[in-house]
């Protein structure tokens, strides 16, 4: 089955967003006692490189981290994908 850009919600039409995890570290320091200081920096790890997408009404459209459709039913098993350009498609299963 061919690939369907996803300009909108497939049920509904509604906005989709998309949200991607990222790493972030909390760098604490040691001190001279071996106690470790309250005071620490946050450093960005990179992405984990998973993200999913889902619309703004909930319950509609979903996918899990793996980018595969969980809700709704009828399209489980479905996958998104993210390309270089910037544009997601929906492939049927």
């Amino acid at each position: 089955m061919a690939n369907t850009v996803l300009k909108r919600c497939p049920v509904c039409g509604g906005k989709l967003k998309v949200d991607t995890l990222y790493q972030y570290g909390l760098e604490y320091s040691v001190g001279k006692s071996g106690k470790v200081s309250k005071k620490y920096k946050k450093t960005d790890r990179g992405s984990m490189e998973c993200a999913s997408v889902f619309c703004e009404k909930e319950g509609c459209f979903r996918t899990n981290y793996l980018m595969e459709v969980e809700e709704p039913k009828d399209l489980r098993g479905a996958l998104v994908f993210w390309d270089r350009d910037g544009y997601l498609y929906l492939k049927e299963k």
